[in-house]
């Protein structure tokens, strides 16, 4: 996929030399030492985007390193997670496959390409990561305008929720 970086010491190295590392210390590195270290979010210690990422990375953690080859690498997967996800949504709301990679071109190329100068993936307030529970949300309102199935009141409701602690 184009989103993802199987090598990811350039984009640390650019970030690195761009800003010293400062947004993602922000977005991320910052409020999950200080989550880490006994601080509540919010609170103890403010957390500027989320509190939803810096919980996720805080239960990885337990299992792996977190350094920022890591955390890209990770972030990079979930994007590409999400953009199979945009297709998918895209391709059941217009029936067709060319309109849902047409849908998904447009989204990677505004991704990758607009908003931001210098590699996408020093600036993580500008990615996916900013609201990434809008596709699981749109896709279960979907499924319920089409069904009428109150179970997607759950769904719906659950992508609402983790839009709240992932997003901003």
């Amino acid at each position: 996929m184009l989103v993802y970086v199987p090598d990811t010491t350039p984009i640390e190295s650019h970030s690195w030399v761009l800003d010293g590392f400062m947004h993602w210390n922000f977005y991320l590195m910052a409020p999950l030492l200080a989550f880490r270290h006994g601080a509540a979010l919010g609170t103890e210690f403010y957390s500027q985007y989320s509190v939803g990422w810096p919980l996720f990375f805080s239960v990885l953690s337990r299992f792996w390193s977190i350094d920022f080859s890591m955390v890209f690498t990770t972030v990079t997967l979930l994007a590409c997670t999400y953009f199979m996800a945009l297709f998918f949504f895209l391709q059941s709301l217009t029936g067709r496959s060319a309109w849902a990679l047409a849908g998904l071109l447009l989204a990677l190329f505004l991704q990758m390409y607009c908003g931001t100068q210098g590699p996408l993936w020093s600036y993580p307030s500008s990615t996916i990561l900013r609201n990434p529970f809008d596709v699981f949300l749109f896709w279960m309102c979907l499924l319920h305008a089409r069904t009428g199935n109150p179970r997607y009141g759950i769904g719906i409701g659950l992508a609402a929720g983790l839009a709240v602690l992932f997003g901003t």
